[in-house]
Formats: C-alpha cells, structure tokens, sequence
C-alpha cells in the first residue's frame, strides 16, 4: 500500500508543470568584446519576473549590477562564486530571502547596463539570461544607479560560476574570433525543428566602427545611415509580429565580414538581410539595388560593388583572402543561392509597390563574401547612392525608412508564406535541417 502511494505522489509531481518547479541556473560565462562585457547565464526555463539594476560604489564596496529573482537552484560547476573578465571582477550567487535568489556583478569601474534580455529555449539551446555593461564615467554610472523599490534593500549574499555557452550576438562573436569565421559546434548545433515558430531574420548593418564606409557628398558616414536604415526595417519586422529578429550590430562597432555571415549561421537563421549604402563617380546614378551571391558577377557595376564591400576587412587592417572568397562561393548551397535570388525579386516588387525607386536593373547579383554561409539564404540591399543629393536627402527621412522597412517586411510576409498560403520554406529549411 505504501509502494502504490510513493507511486500515486511520484505520479503527480511529474505531472507538475516546469513553471512551478524552481528554475536551474546550469551555466555562467563572462566574456569581452570592444568595449562591452557581457554576462550570460543558461537556464533550465524562462523565468519572469526578476528586477535588474545598478548600485554606486559606497563604504568599501565596489560599483555592483544585482539581480533579483524568483528563488532559484544554482548548480554552476565551481561554485557559487565566478571571478569576472572586463568590467566584472567577479560574480556572486546567493539566497536573498525566502522565495527570492540574488546575483550580484561586483565591478572594476563605473559602468551603466547597455542592454539585458532573458531569452526562452529554442531547440538544443536553453533559455538564458543575458546582460551586456558599458564604461561610463562616475557621474553617468551615479544617475543610472538605485533601488528600483526600497523593499529590495535586502542585505547581498555572496556566490557562481562558469561555463561557455551562446546565444548573444557578443558571445557568438567570440566563438568565432579565432577559428577563421566558422561558428563554433555548439553554436551551430541542430535546433529540433518543431520548435521554430517563426522565421529567424538577422539584420546586417554594413561597416562600422573603424571601417565608416563610404562617405556621402553631405558628410556623412555609410556606418551611420546604414544603422538608421536596418533599425528600421527591424522594427517593421517587429511590427508584423511574425519573425524572430537580431541585428549583428546595433552600435557603432566593427565586425569581419566573416563574423557578420557567423552570427548568421550561429542564429541558424532563416534569411540574412545586409544593408549597405551605394556610391557612384557618375552623381546622376540613383535609386536602390538587390544584390544576390553568384560566382559571376551580372555586370561591371555589380562586381565593382562587391570588390569594395569586400574590402571592408582590409580597410580595418584585416588580410582579405581573395582565394578564400571563391572557395566559399564554391561551398555555397545552389538551393540557398536559387532562394536568394528569388527572395530578392520578390523584394524588388514590394519596393515598387510602396514607392521606392530603384536602378534601372534592380536585382543584380556578384561574389560578396559577406554573403557567402552557404545554409543562409541572404540579400544585401544598397538603400540608395550616398553620391546622388536626391538619394541621399531621401535616406536621411524617417518616411523613406519606414517605406523601406514595410517593402521588406511584406516581401518576407509573402517569401515565407505568411500570408495565409502556409509557410511553406520556413517548412522546408527546417525538413532540410537548418
């Protein structure tokens, strides 16, 4: 009698959902890259609510970012006390009071929270919280600083650990920054298919950092209309609420060519979008262009294009292999190569339907490293000519961008088959094994 109820109670609990058991924190990583630091950390489930913020250096302890949330399990190989790398001098693990756990980031400086998220599990990769922190001076780390609610004054307890894990666009870009561009096996693993509910887009705004790109007649930098032009596209896609969108960069910083293509691959993502601004010795010449991947280029003007994106590389002080771009074009999917190019003429028509001019051939194709993953399926569009003074008056309006993010945006709607006919490539990509 007492084995049939240990059963019957053994029974229940496995019926229990994974929202009311306690959440495991199974990993820590602290990582570098620029002048951000960031801080991941996977979990066995998505947990909500929690309370971050920042506290002021005061009577002998340092800067320090906390972490409230609902109690925890900590089971980080190492401990309950993780020694930092960048700002982090070490992190902190411990209970704070009866059903709440605390994480505490002591600091080596000043430093404000650039951006935090908590991610929900996808496939093989789990949910995770992720947190990115910037050097600021005293007086902007001050401001930033505080309680959210005196209630959360409760005393820090100290303790984690670590271990690598991805997901962030920073830490696949340390994955990738000594292994020649390819993304690491854990970053690429195979996601289970079933759990893809909506198409991944990444979203490349072109140059950056060190490399500006080409300077437009008024003065301005490509780096910097480039990021106005892919933040609004991103936030058209946003707005359909039927993709799951990321930007390789959403600041002024450089990446390689082959990081951009990596944080694709490492996203798994369905579509790969890199935005770029086109220049022109002839000032007449304007209106947008599709670029797809090809061996050959379509004509002079497109291969003269992607000779100079694909300098972008040499430009910060990067080798830049030209043997290397034709063996990756090589090793490109024709399937992938066929998908672009029809994705691209279907984004030529969008653009024609919300009033965006383009070149008189709109859809050209060439070698452009950047577009070489060969299981991403990608586009790289010149949102107008920084040489031409009615192109470029145009790209610094929010209408234009906001008509260049809504003709993406219904070209994705109508390539993925969102409109109500099934959404039948997402179905195939994931029968294919992206």
């Amino acid at each position: 009698m007492r084995l049939a109820s240990f059963a019957f109670i053994a029974a229940l609990l496995a019926m229990v959902p994974a929202a009311a058991q306690d959440t495991v924190v199974e990993a820590a990583h602290v990582a570098v890259y620029d002048a951000h630091t960031t801080v991941t950390f996977d979990l066995s489930q998505h947990v909500e609510p929690l309370n971050i913020f920042s506290l002021s250096a005061e009577a002998g302890r340092p800067y320090r970012v906390v972490i409230d949330l609902p109690e925890i399990t900590w089971d980080v190989a190492g401990g309950t006390t993780l020694a930092g790398e960048g700002l982090v001098q070490q992190v902190r693990y411990g209970r704070n009071r009866p059903g709440r756990s605390r994480i505490v980031l002591d600091l080596v400086a000043p430093a404000v929270i650039a951006t935090h998220d908590v991610t929900r599990a996808r496939g093989d990769t789990p949910a995770q919280l992720y947190m990115s922190l910037t050097v600021a001076d005293a007086a902007e780390a001050n401001a930033q600083a505080g309680f959210p609610e005196p209630t959360e004054m409760a005393a820090e307890t100290s303790e984690p650990e670590s271990s690598e894990t991805y997901n962030s666009i920073e830490q696949i870009l340390a994955s990738l920054g000594g292994n020649g561009g390819q993304a690491s096996t854990e970053a690429t693993e195979e996601a289970e298919p079933a759990t893809r509910a909506r198409p991944i887009i990444v979203i490349d705004p072109g140059h950056g950092g060190r490399d500006p790109g080409m300077i437009a007649i008024n003065g301005r930098q490509e780096k910097e209309i480039v990021l106005d032009v892919g933040r609004a596209i991103r936030d058209a896609l946003n707005e359909t609420d039927r993709f799951e969108v990321h930007m390789t960069r959403n600041e002024d910083v450089f990446l390689q060519l082959n990081q951009r293509y990596g944080i694709a691959q490492a996203m798994q993502a369905d579509l790969f979008i890199s935005i770029h601004v086109d220049s022109n010795d002839d000032h007449r010449a304007r209106g947008a262009t599709i670029y797809t991947l090809s061996e050959r280029a379509s004509d002079e003007e497109a291969a003269r294009v992607a000779a100079r994106e694909n300098q972008s590389d040499a430009v910060a002080g990067f080798e830049v292999d030209e043997e290397l771009t034709r063996i990756l074009i090589d090793l490109a999917q024709r399937e992938t190569m066929n998908l672009s190019a029809e994705l691209a003429e279907i984004v030529v028509d969008s653009f024609s339907a919300n009033g965006v001019g383009t070149v008189g051939r709109p859809h050209r194709f060439a070698g452009f490293r950047v577009h070489t993953a060969p299981d991403v399926p990608s586009i790289l569009i010149e949102a107008g000519f920084g040489t031409n003074r009615r192109d470029l008056a145009l790209l610094e309006t929010e209408a234009y961008h906001e008509a260049l993010g809504r003709s993406v945006s219904e070209a994705l709607i109508v390539y993925f088959g969102l409109d109500g006919e099934g959404g039948e490539r997402l179905a195939q990509r994931e029968a294919a094994g992206n």
